[in-house]
Protein backbone atom coordinates (compact mmCIF):
# COMPACT_ATOMS: atom_id res chain seq x y z
CA UNK A 1 0.00 0.00 0.00
CA UNK A 2 1.21 3.56 -0.66
CA UNK A 3 0.45 6.89 1.13
CA UNK A 4 1.75 10.47 0.70
CA UNK A 5 2.31 13.19 3.24
CA UNK A 6 0.95 16.66 3.20
CA UNK A 7 3.86 18.81 3.50
CA UNK A 8 2.22 21.56 4.78
CA UNK A 9 1.52 19.54 8.13
CA UNK A 10 4.47 16.92 8.19
CA UNK A 11 7.13 20.15 7.36
CA UNK A 12 5.44 23.23 8.47
CA UNK A 13 8.57 24.57 10.39
CA UNK A 14 10.75 24.40 7.28
CA UNK A 15 8.17 25.57 5.35
CA UNK A 16 8.36 28.69 7.50
CA UNK A 17 11.93 28.77 7.47
CA UNK A 18 12.33 28.16 3.73
CA UNK A 19 9.35 31.06 3.33
CA UNK A 20 11.82 33.26 5.46
CA UNK A 21 14.83 32.72 3.64
CA UNK A 22 13.26 33.88 0.54
CA UNK A 23 12.12 36.80 2.11
CA UNK A 24 15.83 37.56 3.12
CA UNK A 25 16.83 36.82 -0.18
CA UNK A 26 14.03 39.47 -1.30
CA UNK A 27 15.56 42.29 0.96
CA UNK A 28 19.61 41.17 0.17
CA UNK A 29 21.30 43.02 -2.39
CA UNK A 30 20.86 41.89 -5.78
CA UNK A 31 23.25 44.50 -7.99
CA UNK A 32 26.64 45.50 -6.53
CA UNK A 33 27.79 48.25 -8.45
CA UNK A 34 31.45 48.65 -8.79
CA UNK A 35 31.88 52.37 -10.22
CA UNK A 36 30.31 53.39 -6.72
CA UNK A 37 29.55 51.85 -3.00
CA UNK A 38 25.90 51.35 -4.18
CA UNK A 39 23.53 48.13 -3.91
CA UNK A 40 20.27 47.44 -4.16
CA UNK A 41 17.53 44.81 -3.34
CA UNK A 42 14.82 43.97 -5.65
CA UNK A 43 12.49 46.46 -4.67
CA UNK A 44 15.34 48.85 -5.19
CA UNK A 45 15.99 47.24 -8.32
CA UNK A 46 12.28 47.31 -9.63
CA UNK A 47 12.63 50.81 -9.01
CA UNK A 48 15.84 51.82 -10.23
CA UNK A 49 14.88 49.73 -14.02
CA UNK A 50 11.48 51.24 -13.99
CA UNK A 51 13.20 54.82 -14.59
CA UNK A 52 15.16 53.76 -17.87
CA UNK A 53 13.15 54.72 -20.60
CA UNK A 54 13.38 51.83 -22.71
CA UNK A 55 11.26 49.66 -19.98
CA UNK A 56 8.22 51.99 -21.01
CA UNK A 57 8.14 50.12 -24.55
CA UNK A 58 8.53 46.58 -23.38
CA UNK A 59 5.70 44.71 -24.32
CA UNK A 60 4.25 44.33 -20.96
CA UNK A 61 5.53 47.64 -19.88
CA UNK A 62 7.98 47.87 -17.49
CA UNK A 63 8.56 44.07 -18.29
CA UNK A 64 11.82 44.32 -15.68
CA UNK A 65 10.36 45.56 -12.85
CA UNK A 66 7.44 43.17 -13.23
CA UNK A 67 9.27 40.50 -13.18
CA UNK A 68 11.39 41.60 -9.56
CA UNK A 69 8.08 42.88 -7.86
CA UNK A 70 6.37 39.09 -8.99
CA UNK A 71 9.00 37.66 -6.57
CA UNK A 72 7.53 39.44 -3.79
CA UNK A 73 3.63 38.48 -4.68
CA UNK A 74 5.01 34.61 -5.31
CA UNK A 75 6.28 34.84 -1.42
CA UNK A 76 3.01 35.85 -0.89
CA UNK A 77 0.83 33.50 -2.03
CA UNK A 78 3.50 30.73 -1.05
CA UNK A 79 2.94 31.91 2.59
CA UNK A 80 -1.55 32.02 1.89
CA UNK A 81 -1.12 27.86 0.84
CA UNK A 82 1.21 26.51 3.45
CA UNK A 83 -1.83 27.70 5.77
CA UNK A 84 -2.51 24.88 7.98
CA UNK A 85 -5.07 24.77 10.91
CA UNK A 86 -7.16 27.24 11.98
CA UNK A 87 -4.48 29.34 13.92
CA UNK A 88 -2.04 29.21 10.80
CA UNK A 89 -4.64 30.59 8.37
CA UNK A 90 -5.45 33.58 10.48
CA UNK A 91 -1.59 34.17 10.94
CA UNK A 92 -0.93 33.42 7.13
CA UNK A 93 -4.04 35.83 6.30
CA UNK A 94 -2.00 38.53 8.31
CA UNK A 95 1.05 37.88 6.40
CA UNK A 96 -0.58 38.30 3.15
CA UNK A 97 -1.93 41.54 4.51
CA UNK A 98 1.62 43.23 5.69
CA UNK A 99 3.07 41.74 2.43
CA UNK A 100 0.52 43.80 0.28
CA UNK A 101 1.03 46.52 2.03
CA UNK A 102 4.68 46.47 1.74
CA UNK A 103 3.57 46.83 -2.13
CA UNK A 104 1.46 49.56 -2.16
CA UNK A 105 2.99 52.38 -4.06
CA UNK A 106 3.73 55.73 -2.56
CA UNK A 107 0.93 57.82 -1.88
CA UNK A 108 1.16 60.32 -4.76
CA UNK A 109 -0.50 57.57 -6.60
CA UNK A 110 -3.81 59.14 -5.60
CA UNK A 111 -2.63 62.29 -7.34
CA UNK A 112 -1.18 60.62 -10.74
CA UNK A 113 -3.54 57.74 -11.52
CA UNK A 114 -2.06 57.38 -14.75
CA UNK A 115 1.70 56.64 -13.87
CA UNK A 116 2.46 52.83 -15.03
CA UNK A 117 4.94 52.47 -12.66
CA UNK A 118 2.59 53.12 -9.69
CA UNK A 119 -0.33 51.23 -11.48
CA UNK A 120 1.92 48.27 -11.64
CA UNK A 121 2.52 48.23 -8.24
CA UNK A 122 -0.73 48.87 -6.99
CA UNK A 123 -2.38 46.05 -9.37
CA UNK A 124 0.04 43.52 -7.90
CA UNK A 125 -0.55 44.57 -4.22
CA UNK A 126 -4.26 44.05 -4.75
CA UNK A 127 -3.33 41.17 -6.36
CA UNK A 128 -1.84 39.78 -4.08
CA UNK A 129 -4.03 40.71 -0.93
CA UNK A 130 -7.09 39.10 -3.49
CA UNK A 131 -5.63 35.75 -4.55
CA UNK A 132 -3.63 35.00 -0.92
CA UNK A 133 -6.64 35.64 1.31
CA UNK A 134 -8.62 32.96 -1.11
CA UNK A 135 -5.76 30.60 -1.40
CA UNK A 136 -5.94 30.81 3.13
CA UNK A 137 -8.99 29.32 2.38
CA UNK A 138 -7.58 26.65 0.33
CA UNK A 139 -8.77 23.24 1.99
CA UNK A 140 -7.92 20.88 -1.32
CA UNK A 141 -4.76 19.11 -0.26
CA UNK A 142 -3.84 18.29 -3.90
CA UNK A 143 -4.55 21.50 -4.80
CA UNK A 144 -2.17 22.86 -2.41
CA UNK A 145 0.72 20.30 -2.94
CA UNK A 146 0.05 21.67 -6.96
CA UNK A 147 0.81 25.24 -6.15
CA UNK A 148 3.55 24.83 -4.29
CA UNK A 149 5.56 23.37 -7.11
CA UNK A 150 4.21 25.94 -9.64
CA UNK A 151 4.78 29.25 -7.47
CA UNK A 152 8.55 27.73 -6.88
CA UNK A 153 8.79 27.11 -9.90
CA UNK A 154 7.35 30.33 -11.60
CA UNK A 155 9.81 32.22 -9.25
CA UNK A 156 13.17 29.99 -10.26
CA UNK A 157 12.19 31.50 -13.97
CA UNK A 158 11.26 34.88 -13.36
CA UNK A 159 14.08 35.88 -10.88
CA UNK A 160 16.30 34.72 -13.95
CA UNK A 161 14.46 36.97 -16.46
CA UNK A 162 14.03 39.53 -13.92
CA UNK A 163 18.19 39.74 -13.60
CA UNK A 164 18.71 39.63 -16.97
CA UNK A 165 16.16 42.19 -17.65
CA UNK A 166 17.79 44.53 -14.85
CA UNK A 167 21.44 43.41 -16.28
CA UNK A 168 20.49 44.58 -19.77
CA UNK A 169 19.48 48.08 -18.22
CA UNK A 170 23.43 47.91 -17.01
CA UNK A 171 24.53 47.24 -20.38
CA UNK A 172 22.50 50.09 -21.93
CA UNK A 173 24.45 52.51 -19.25
CA UNK A 174 27.13 50.98 -20.05
CA UNK A 175 27.89 50.63 -16.24
CA UNK A 176 29.42 47.47 -14.41
CA UNK A 177 27.28 45.73 -11.51
CA UNK A 178 27.43 42.28 -10.58
CA UNK A 179 24.89 40.19 -9.00
CA UNK A 180 24.06 40.05 -5.27
CA UNK A 181 23.25 37.23 -2.90
CA UNK A 182 19.70 38.28 -3.03
CA UNK A 183 18.59 36.19 -6.27
CA UNK A 184 20.73 33.27 -4.74
CA UNK A 185 19.11 33.18 -1.71
CA UNK A 186 15.38 33.22 -2.93
CA UNK A 187 16.28 30.54 -5.88
CA UNK A 188 17.75 28.41 -3.11
CA UNK A 189 14.10 29.32 -1.26
CA UNK A 190 11.99 28.28 -4.03
CA UNK A 191 13.99 25.13 -4.90
CA UNK A 192 13.70 23.85 -0.98
CA UNK A 193 10.20 24.19 -0.80
CA UNK A 194 9.69 22.42 -4.01
CA UNK A 195 12.20 19.66 -2.89
CA UNK A 196 10.04 19.75 0.53
CA UNK A 197 6.87 19.21 -1.52
CA UNK A 198 8.05 16.25 -3.98
CA UNK A 199 9.59 14.65 -1.65
CA UNK A 200 6.40 14.43 0.80
CA UNK A 201 4.40 13.81 -2.28
CA UNK A 202 6.25 10.89 -3.38
CA UNK A 203 4.83 7.10 -2.76
CA UNK A 204 5.84 5.97 0.38
CA UNK A 205 5.05 2.50 1.63
CA UNK A 206 2.58 1.77 4.36
CA UNK A 207 4.03 0.66 7.63
CA UNK A 208 4.03 -2.95 7.43
CA UNK A 209 0.56 -4.54 9.10
CA UNK A 210 1.24 -7.15 12.00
Amino acid sequence: MQNRVDPVQKHPLLLLILLLLGLLGYVSPWAVTGSAPMTLNAFDLAEWTSLHPAQRHTEPPLLAPLLLRAQLVILTLTFAVTASGRAWRWISALTVLLLALTQLPPFEYVYDIANVNYRQQFVLALFSLIAGLVATRFGHRRLMRFLLIVLPVLGIVSVYAGVSQAFGVYRQLQSVASVGMGPWLLVASYIGIGAVVLFAAWPTSANATN
